[in-house]
């Protein structure tokens, strides 16, 4: 099942499309720094706080596929870092991130032009969003 949203943001445009809401999954992990000192052969670190990784599924609207399309470009752009707007709760949680994965698949053909969706990508934030 999914659900529609136009709060998917992607360095400033909004993309309508559906989001499987059971695909989307926050992954918790340290943030850790080094301090550059070294004690015998370890670095010390520092732990600056809690990113969370999000992990969701992506569908084309009926009435917005070119929005897909447009997405999964802007993904595959040679751009590493984005500035992503995602739906949380209630209402939204922004921050600069790296696409660390994303993978789609192919669904056959509609008037003679190729269609995919479920569109996977995990993207990572650049800093803690916990401190």
């Amino acid at each position: 099942m999914s659900i529609q949203t136009t709060g998917l943001s992607v360095d400033g445009t909004v993309f309508n499309v559906l989001i499987r809401y059971e695909s989307l999954s926050l992954t918790p992990e340290a943030f850790i720094t080094n301090s550059g000192e070294t004690i015998g052969r370890v670095v010390e670190q520092t732990r600056a706080g809690t990113r969370l990784n999000y992990t969701l599924v992506i569908d084309p609207s009926p009435n917005y596929s070119a929005d897909y399309n447009d997405l999964r470009s802007l993904l595959a752009d040679s751009s590493i870092v984005h500035t992503f707007i995602f739906p949380r709760g209630s209402s939204t949680v922004s921050f600069t991130g790296a696409v660390l994965s994303g993978k789609d698949k192919f669904a056959g053909f509609k008037a003679g032009s190729p269609v995919w969706r479920g569109l996977e990508i995990t993207v990572e934030p650049l800093k803690p969003q916990i401190v």
